[in-house]
Order: structure tokens, then C-alpha cells, then sequence
């Protein structure tokens, strides 16, 4: 790490603000002082945990001007894959970050403009404190080369917005949760949804078709920019704090398969290597799975091409313009990944050829196909015939026996990749059992024998989730434990706010929903559980059907037990009674009282993403 000591170490000393910077063409009535804007350059030096070395100039304006070319001219073929995948013919630029329109960083003035006539208060001084972090990232570090290619510069894009978008975190923090700390924010990056501004950047929005809307697509762009970006940020910050973060500057990621993966590019995943069938002149490069997540967003939920990551190694595409002709081949993980890709690049693409008005089938010359780990693509110009179908599938066939991809080794980052706290979740929960109707479950300490509920009870385990097991009953109950992480920004587990907090999301559920806070003394025992931090009991109609709901709500350590109890009104007070004989009955696997959070078991500190629906 001395590349970043050294940069570190250079930073210190403020200089005198630069005078030289042009004035003019401000508004009227300028509504910051210096006194503000010198508290502002202070809290983006604290948060970004970094000085500037020239305090830039700043500069109210009616409105920003467009960019320098230099920084909006797009990658050449921007445009080839918006036409061969997304149908769209003018791409234009791509959507800004989301405070760009009203607060921006220019590096050659060291100034940053301003548009406080369009935007007022907390708006206005989120944009500010962005590009006061540029502002410093700018000033430390050296500007990265014009990317040539669409995924590198979405990655450049992502890396840039790492360090202002954890910087933004930390400020936010320090505003509304003073007790909460960065380290908690890196650890368990999603809560990052309950921050003003941060939140919404960073959530999944409706999604809507692209048919041939180029906006559409550039803000899909920048909703993966802002997503990835802060997921980036806090991979890092786990890894090594501010200087982990640093990384994107000092050693910046090239591709797309770097920033959605963090975890591959610290310890050096191998970069696929492709020879094709035959030497060309023809246009050659990589798709990357940023541009295939935007892509797919058309037929599968952004949330779901998440999972796109996890399975992706490799891909290589090649263009003649001469015959318009697009083969694309693409490298997964396992067979199983391959397939589920195979179907979903074949959905979308039929969605992009889909038929016009009238037309019995779809416009244009599409072939999908693969073999193992490998999907490929071929899409041409014009009408489809038997006999063009019959050379793409000969075609195909050739592409898949004759090119070949050699997975290339390259050196790690000097750091390590450190799981989130829900990431270990998932992997410890996965561990739990459920045998012969006794559950185990490490991660909570808990064994629960399920036996003493009888034969008129079936008994289920799901494969993932924060659902541990449930039990179903011959007249329609229903008994189930769940496990979640708590929500440390949220009201304090079993405040009065948190009470009403939960009845009011029970409530909702029900129809003509009446809710009971039930005092300890009404429960026996808990048994292992330990004291109950809260017990409802909510009376109303489910789907048309009366039902009583009895809530036991449990904490341990950062994490959230529900066992909870759903029964016809009429057999509620008998399955009550075998619910809390679970409860009393209840062990722990191990002597000690309180639950740690361990570190995953494998040597790497590997852990596979996975997305949960």
C-alpha cells in the first residue's frame, strides 16, 4: 500500500483559494456566503477524510452549461451495440449523476457551478458537497484516459461516483444517525435506503420498456452508475477504510465485470482471452455484464439481473458492416447459468424483433444458441428465410467448435475481500437444518423440536430466505419462525415507536384489523428464546376469512426472531397452546448466552452473491 501513503502524505497542506477563476454570469441574488460554503468545504473534507490541496472558486449560475466534449464524447460502439441489441439508432449522451443539473465540478477552472435560482436548500447543498468531493478526488488523483468502449466507460463512471457517494453516506450519517458509524454503513450497505437522497439514487425503480427510447437507457445507465457505485464504495471501505476506496483512483478498474464483482477483482479473477474462428478486419470487442444487466432489464426484473454477476466470466463480440452481421459469444459459470442466460437473451431478443403492426412474426435475423458454459449470439439485417436460418444455425454450429477462450491469470489488489453482514447472514442460514422435525440453526443458537405438534401439522423447510420453516395445520393454521437483521437506523427494538411501527405493518395486512400489545406475564416461558421484546395479537380477515395472529418477536445480537402463529378463531386458543409448547420446549446448541457474528468459514473470504426475491 505505499502507492497510497505516498498520496496520502501529499495532501495535507491547503493552499491560498484560486482568485484567477472567472465570476461572472451570476444571478443576481446569490443565496451562499462564504461562511456557508467554507462550512460546507468542511464537512466534505471530514467526510471524505481527505483536504483540498486549492480550495476551488465557486461560481451561481442561471443554469449549467453542456460539458466539455472531452468529457461527454462517447465510445464508438455506444452506438453499434444500441443498434444490434436495444434497437435504438441515436443514443445520445448519457444521463448525468443525479445532483450533476444543479452543482458541478470543473477541473481545469477549479470551480464549481452552481443553479441556486432552480434548487434551494438540502438539494442544493447535497449537489455542493458532491462536487466539493470531485473537487477533492479531482486534485489527488489523475484523470483517467477517454474510455474507447461502452462497459469502460460505465466503469469509470461507477468508480468515479464510489468516493462521492460514500462521502455522501458519511455526511448523512453524521446529520441523522450521530451514533451510527461509517463501519456500519459499509458492513450493512442496504441501509443506505433509509438515507435522504442516498436512498433514492440507489433503489430499484419501475421498470420501463425501452422500445426505441435512448433516455430510457441512459437512465438505466445511471441508475447501474449510482447502484454499483455505492456497493463499490463500501466493498472497498470493508476491505482497508478511505484507502481501500482510494483504489478506484490510484488503481482504477477497467471493466465492468470489476465493479459489480469486488470480491473478483481484489483477489484477481482471470480475464477471458478469445481467438476466433478465423482472422477479420472486423470490429472486435466486449459486451460485459453492465450492459447485458440494461439490456435484459426488458424482460427480467433489474433486481433479478443482479444475479447475472455472480455466474458471468467472459465475453467477446465481433461486427462486419459490410453485412451487418453481429455474432456475440458469451462464457458462464456452470451449464445451468448458460441455460437460464440462453433463455433470457432469447425473450429479449425476440422483444427487440418483436412484430409490427399486422405482422404475423418478428423483423429481423436473430439466432440464439449454446453449448456448456457458452451462449452465443448471431444477429443480422434484413428478412428471415429457411434458408438464412439454416446458415446462422451452420454458423452457429462452427462458432461453438472452432473459437476458443483461454481464462488469463492477472496479479490481486493489496487488499482483501471482506463479505457484508447479510452476505455472512445468508451463508450462516444456509446452515441451518431440519431433521426428523428438529430444527438447528447456529447462527441464532436455537433447537427447536418440532415433534410434540402432531401428525395433523406437515412440516416444511424453504431452500433460501429469511424463512426459516413453517408448519400448516389440517384446519388452516399456520406456525412459522423467520430471522432478519435489524435494522440499527430504525426505532429501538421494543420502544413504544416500535411497537406501533409493528402493529401498523400487521394491520395493513388485515382486513378490519384490530391489534393487542400482550404483556409479558401472558407467556410462560420462553425457554431458549430469552425474554420476549414484544407479543401482538391481531383479530381480523384474511382473503375474506377470519383469522386470529399471535407475533413473538425476539432479539439476538443484530438479529430479528419472528415466530408467529395464524388460526381459524375457533381452534385459535388449541393451536396457541401447541405453539407456546415449542416455545417452552426450545435448547440451545451451545452454553453461551450470547450470539457472535462470525466471519464466513471458507479460506478466502469468498462468499457467492445472491439475490433474494
Amino acid at each position: 500500500m505505499s502507492a497510497l501513503v505516498l498520496l496520502t502524505s501529499g495532501c495535507e497542506t491547503s493552499k491560498p483559494v484560486d482568485k484567477s477563476a472567472p465570476t461572472s454570469e451570476s444571478p443576481k441574488t446569490i443565496s451562499l456566503t462564504e461562511a456557508k460554503l467554507s462550512k460546507l468545504i468542511a464537512r466534505a473534507e471530514r467526510a471524505r477524510d481527505r483536504k483540498l490541496q486549492t480550495p476551488p472558486t465557486f461560481r451561481a449560475v442561471q443554469s449549467l452549461a453542456d460539458a466539455p466534449a472531452s468529457q461527454t464524447k462517447q465510445p464508438a460502439d455506444r452506438g453499434l451495440l444500441a443498434e444490434r441489441l436495444f434497437g435504438v439508432a441515436d443514443m445520445g449522451e448519457g444521463a448525468p449523476a443525479p445532483y450533476a443539473s444543479i452543482a458541478r465540478y470543473e477541473r481545469a477552472e477549479n470551480r464549481v457551478d452552481y443553479t441556486p435560482n432552480k434548487q434551494q436548500g438540502e438539494d442544493l447543498e447535497v449537489a455542493l458537497l458532491a462536487a466539493i468531493v470531485a473537487a477533492i478526488d479531482a486534485q489527488n488523483f489523475e484523470p483517467q484516459a477517454s474510455a474507447t468502449t461502452w462497459d469502460a466507460a460505465l466503469t469509470q463512471a461507477v468508480a468515479r461516483e464510489a468516493t462521492v457517494l460514500l462521502a455522501l453516506g458519511v455526511d448523512r450519517l453524521a446529520k441523522d444517525y450521530p451514533d451510527a458509524t461509517i463501519d456500519l454503513l459499509a458492513s450493512r450497505p442496504e441501509l443506505a435506503t433509509d438515507l435522504p437522497h442516498l436512498g433514492d439514487w440507489i433503489a430499484f425503480h419501475q421498470a420501463q420498456n425501452t422500445g426505441a427510447a435512448a433516455n430510457v437507457i441512459g437512465s438505466r445507465e445511471q441508475s447501474f452508475v449510482t447502484r454499483e457505485a455505492w456497493r463499490l464504495a463500501t466493498a472497498l471501505y470493508r476491505s482497508s477504510g478511505w484507502s481501500g476506496v482510494e483504489l478506484v483512483g490510484a488503481m482504477p478498474p477497467t471493466r465492468s465485470a470489476d465493479v459489480v464483482r469486488p470480491d473478483q477483482w481484489m483477489r484477481g479473477a482471470p480475464v477471458g482471452k478469445w481467438t476466433w474462428p478465423e482472422e477479420s478486419r472486423e470490429s472486435l470487442g466486449t459486451v460485459g455484464p453492465a450492459i447485458i444487466a440494461i439490456w435484459l432489464e426488458d424482460v427480467v426484473d433489474a433486481r433479478l439481473t443482479q444475479s447475472l454477476y455472480a455466474g458471468y466470466l467472459s465475453d467477446a463480440y465481433r461486427y462486419d458492416a459490410a453485412s451487418k452481421t453481429f455474432e456475440w459469444l458469451t462464457l458462464w459459470d456452470s451449464p445451468s447459468s448458460a441455460s437460464q442466460v440462453a433463455a433470457a437473451f432469447e425473450q429479449r431478443l425476440r422483444e427487440r424483433f418483436k412484430p409490427g403492426d399486422g405482422a404475423a412474426e418478428a423483423s429481423g435475423r436473430f439466432s440464439v444458441f449454446a453449448e456448456g458454459l457458452t451462449v452465443g449470439v448471431i444477429i443480422e439485417s434484413g428478412d428471415d428465410s429457411d434458408e438464412t436460418r439454416s446458415a446462422r444455425r451452420a454458423r452457429a454450429e462452427h462458432l461453438l467448435k472452432a473459437h476458443t477462450v483461454e481464462l488469463m491469470p492477472r496479479a490481486p489488489l493489496p487488499t482483501k475481500f471482506v463479505p457484508t453482514r447479510r452476505d455472512e447472514f445468508v451463508a450462516r442460514a444456509a446452515e441451518s437444518t431440519l431433521e426428523e422435525r428438529v430444527w438447528k440453526a447456529s447462527d441464532v443458537n436455537l433447537r427447536l423440536d418440532l415433534n410434540p405438534l402432531g401428525d395433523d401439522w406437515r412440516v416444511q423447510r424453504p431452500d433460501a430466505g429469511t424463512l426459516r420453516w413453517f408448519a400448516s395445520h389440517q384446519d388452516g393454521a399456520l406456525l412459522q419462525l423467520t430471522v432478519e437483521l435489524d435494522n440499527p437506523l430504525g426505532p429501538a427494538f421494543g420502544s413504544e415507536h416500535y411497537q406501533k411501527k409493528t402493529a401498523e405493518a400487521l394491520r395493513n395486512s388485515f382486513q378490519d384489523a384490530s391489534v393487542e400489545v400482550l404483556a409479558k406475564k401472558n407467556q410462560d416461558t420462553t425457554g431458549a428464546f430469552g425474554d420476549s421484546g414484544l407479543m401482538l395479537r391481531l383479530r381480523g380477515r384474511l382473503n375474506q376469512q377470519k383469522r386470529v395472529l399471535q407475533l413473538w418477536q425476539f432479539r439476538r445480537g443484530d438479529m430479528l426472531i419472528s415466530y408467529s402463529l395464524q388460526s381459524p378463531p375457533e381452534s385459535f386458543d388449541a393451536r396457541l397452546a401447541e405453539a407456546n409448547a415449542i416455545v417452552s420446549a426450545s435448547r440451545r446448541l451451545r452454553d453461551e448466552d450470547e450470539v457472535t457474528n462470525e466471519e464466513p468459514s471458507a479460506a478466502d473470504g469468498q462468499i457467492d452473491y445472491k439475490i433474494e426475491d
